[in-house]
């Protein structure tokens, strides 16, 4: 868990949130290969199911760490959890959970 991300942000610069994140979490690892950017937070569950976990960013969705890493500006951050378990999320959360709050999102809950 990251909570005060600009706070963190001021002594570890970072350009992406793979770059955030890389090395920051215990037990998320995030690796390039032959499908791209990747995260992983528990290992591989089984050989037929994808080990990407869920990311939440203010109550929205998605599946592919890559996309997120592409549009989402680590400045906007204000704070992410990690979950290993995702038992909110049901199915979509077997892989874990990261779950990222934006400093608008945070001061103003209800304008998303």
């Amino acid at each position: 868990t990251i909570d005060n991300v600009p706070e963190f942000l001021k002594r570890h610069p970072a350009r992406n949130l793979a770059e955030l994140l890389n090395g920051q979490i215990p037990g998320l690892f995030i690796s390039t290969g032959p499908r791209g950017l990747t995260a992983n937070i528990r290992g591989i569950n089984s050989i037929n199911s994808g080990t990407e976990p869920l990311i939440v960013i203010d109550g929205m969705t998605y599946d592919s760490f890559a996309v997120v890493n592409s549009f989402l500006d680590v400045y906007s951050i204000q704070s992410i959890q990690v979950q290993k378990d995702g038992g909110l999320y049901g199915v979509r959360g077997a892989n874990g959970v990261i779950i990222i709050t934006t400093i608008g999102a945070a001061s103003n809950p209800l304008s998303y």
